[in-house]
């Protein structure tokens, strides 16, 4: 009798329906289908990957007829929403005691109202929001108490924790839906929709008692496998469900919000889904940043120490050096670029590198006295710095913690030679503690080659690892000099393209070079010395002064501090009445005599100071001004009595990059940004002089050129590209922005560069 119960349950109302099923679907199938039963509204719900479209078109088909029967009656979508809520709590009864074929056709029966409620609604033209939400309500309660049928028969098994996974799946399934609507998100995706749970639950439970029968002859009273099985299924699908919508949602929410500089943990998961978004996130974890705006695969910036416009100018016309020439200026251009000031190997490469000047970066000269270090603290490092040789090293740590590096963007930039490298590590650093003597001191041919062929080792090993920067930093004399002045820099410049020219035939054998962006320039160029003024002797006369190398503890009996940076340009220190921790101001200055002592030598030029009111004043033989800056960057220029630099025509009301245009052909391109700038740092001294030209304030100097004044000379440096450069002028701060715009990179931190397109190309220029 039970084999017989168990079969009638389960077939026989399958063999009936199904018969009728089958037949109705050969017949929707064979006569048009959607098309031509005009069904087609079902391919624009919800889609699922556990039902086809065909199957809910052919589902509304055939309950089409029902629902206009129930029209006929005049019953509301309302009661058969609430009429299918009844129909679940009679199965959940079921449910709980065990009876699964009885309780399964119960809750598929019942489940049907759901398609008619709608049907009935828009063919009665009763639709409303509040029937909309009536029903969606109401089908929550009904399943949720089938589930709590499910559970109850399952309390005392393992599978009772898979119902209660199911419950709160299917609930936050809709939740999440519905939340996401209310925040403007509708979505759709996932599996394990009603329909599907309604189909699982309910054919599970309809098999149940014919699978019963066929394990009878395993065991004595069989489980309810398939019900047990559907509640594992459902326990983790609905809740996959329900965290892949929330991440959805959460992934669209926060791309339209793009408040965020970095990816939230929902974008990221989405991402994860795709195999495109994999390679982003694969790209991203590699490099650091995201590639989809990148314009070139690699940079590559080669740069040397010194570098003047105007013998690069003549060796050009001569033919001499033909690299340069053949893949920069030929597919390229060239333009002047201004460098920082003082105009000296570790105050003119921050700026490439971070977008920042050197003042920004707090680095504001080759040599300076750090009065913030308390007096008292007699065993510190950090009172005096001077970056020559190896006191470069301590670049990296002087530097600006508000500042950051191109190699802090991109985990695969490379550094070879660059003194500052913040960010690089050991790996992406190969010089770092190997060949810096040579570097600097190399004086034999074979310690040169040998230092040029491990260079190129490295440029080599950093573009098989598809780096994305490489700076390539080249000694300014690589072959021993025979010869003194303009013959040995054009020696040095030769060679520089000679380096260049290997470089460029490394990148052609591995198949980069069509798809690198390739600049070169140099960091500071220089003007031949004619005499020395000693600045310390002149300032000892009038105050106790010392300068560097520092002796210990000199300083503490001195009045005055002189760290010159290159040998046109000094810091001076004054010491208060008690203490160095106290800035001296123009004004305190200039009523002690000393300003217009020091206007009185021939051999200097540029004078500038803190003023008590703000900005800093400006004074030379010429006149004299005061410049400010707000915090919006907007520069105020008085000049007084004549201009200390010359000026003609000049606002007295500008921006940074105005600052530049109207002085880049002056004897002092872009002075008053370079002044302001290096005052913003705490380091930089009571007062900035700098020498007139070809005078060095270096007594002890045997260099016969000088560098890291304010003149043109010095800062003018020429940069040439292998794309034609679209501006007139610029800073080099402002490339650092353009090859972070060509990687894609987007800075951070606050940086002082331009972009390119700011500034007028030579066509406009020329049409103005």
């Amino acid at each position: 009798m039970l084999a017989v119960e168990s079969l009638w349950i389960t077939f026989g109302p399958v063999v009936v329906i199904n018969i009728l099923m089958f037949a109705s679907i050969f017949y929707y199938r064979f006569t048009g289908g959607a098309k031509s039963h005009g069904s087609e509204d079902a391919a624009k719900r919800s889609k699922s990957v556990f039902l086809s479209t065909f199957f809910k078109e052919w589902w509304l088909w055939l309950n089409r007829p029902i629902a206009a029967f129930f029209v006929r009656l005049g019953i509301s979508p309302n009661m058969l929403s609430f009429t299918g809520f009844l129909f679940s709590c009679v199965a959940a009864g079921f449910f709980a005691v065990g009876n699964f074929g009885y309780a399964g056709w119960i809750m598929v029966f019942g489940a049907t109202f759901d398609f008619f409620d709608g049907q009935v609604a828009r063919l009665t033209n009763q639709m409303s929001r509040s029937g909309a939400f009536f029903d969606s309500t109401i089908d929550r309660f009904g399943e949720g108490i089938c589930f709590l049928g499910i559970s109850y028969y399952f309390r005392e098994s393992w599978v009772f924790f898979f119902c209660i996974l199911a419950l709160i799946g299917s609930m936050m399934v809709s939740y999440t839906r519905a939340r996401g609507q209310a925040v403007g998100i509708d979505c759709k995706k996932g599996s394990m929709q009603r329909p599907e749970r309604v189909v699982y639950m309910g054919v599970g439970a309809i098999l149940t008692p014919f699978a019963s029968l066929l394990l009878m002859k395993f065991w004595p009273t069989p489980p309810p496998v398939l019900v047990m099985g559907s509640m594992v299924l459902m326990g983790v699908m609905t809740n996959a469900t329900a965290v892949y919508r929330m991440i959805s949602i959460m992934n669209s929410l926060d791309s339209e919000d793009k408040k965020k500089e970095e990816e939230s943990l929902p974008q990221i998961f989405a991402k994860l889904g795709t195999a495109k978004g994999r390679e982003e996130l694969w790209q991203k974890a590699r490099y650091g940043y995201e590639k989809k705006e990148q314009q070139h695969k690699r940079v590559v910036l080669f740069l040397t120490e010194e570098l003047s416009s105007k013998l690069v100018h003549t060796l050009l016309s001569q033919g001499k050096l033909p690299h340069i020439q053949q893949h920069l200026l030929f597919p390229g251009g060239e333009l002047p670029v201004v460098s920082n000031f003082p105009a000296t190997a570790a105050t003119a490469l921050p700026p490439f590198v971070t977008g920042n000047f050197s003042g920004t970066c707090d680095i504001p000269g080759e040599r300076w006295f750090d009065r913030a270090v308390p007096d008292h603290k007699v065993l510190t490092l950090n009172r005096f710095r001077d970056y020559q040789g190896f006191g470069a090293y301590a670049l990296d740590y002087d530097l600006s913690e508000h500042v950051r590096t191109i190699y802090e963007y991109s985990k695969q930039a490379v550094n070879i030679f660059g003194s500052l490298n913040r960010g690089c590590g050991l790996v992406r650093d190969p010089a770092f503690f190997k060949h810096w003597k040579e570097y600097h001191e190399a004086t034999s041919e074979k310690s040169r080659e040998a230092l040029l062929e491990t260079s190129f080792q490295w440029f080599e090993k950093a573009l098989l690892k598809e780096s994305d920067f490489i700076l390539f930093m080249v000694p300014s004399y690589l072959k021993p000099l025979q010869k003194d002045g303009e013959d040995a820099r054009a020696v040095a410049y030769q060679e520089f393209d000679e380096v260049f020219g290997r470089a460029v035939e490394i990148l052609q054998k591995n198949n980069m070079k069509d798809d690198s962006l390739l600049m070169l320039s140099g960091l500071y160029g220089s003007s031949e010395k004619k005499q020395s003024f000693d600045l310390v002797s002149f300032l000892n006369a009038r105050l106790k002064t010392i300068s560097w190398p520092i002796k210990h503890r000199s300083w503490l009996e001195s009045d005055a501090i002189v760290m010159p940076s290159g040998q046109a340009m000094a810091h001076v220190y004054f010491r208060g009445e008690h203490t160095w921790q106290q800035n001296t101001f123009f004004e305190d200055i200039e009523q002690s005599g000393l300003i217009g002592a020091l206007l009185e030598r021939n051999e200097l030029d540029i004078i500038a100071a803190r003023s008590s009111e703000g900005g800093i004043c400006v004074a030379s033989k010429r006149g004299r001004a005061r410049i400010a800056e707000d915090v919006d960057g907007r520069i105020v220029y008085l000049p007084k009595r004549g201009d200390p630099f010359s000026y003609k025509h000049i606002s007295s009301n500008l921006n940074s990059r105005e600052a530049l245009l109207q002085t880049v052909k002056s004897e002092y391109p872009d002075a008053i940004m370079q002044l302001l700038q290096l005052f913003r740092s705490k380091r930089t001294g009571d007062l900035v002089i700098t020498a007139q030209k070809g005078i060095s304030l270096v007594a002890e100097d045997n260099s016969k050129r000088i560098y890291g004044g304010l003149e043109a000379e010095h800062l003018l440096v020429p940069l040439f590209m292998n794309e034609c450069p679209n501006a007139h002028s610029l800073r080099t701060a402002d490339i650092f922005t353009y090859i972070m715009g060509q990687l894609g990179i987007k800075p951070a931190h606050k940086f002082d560069g331009h972009r390119f397109e700011e500034f007028p190309s030579l066509e406009r220029v020329l049409e103005a």
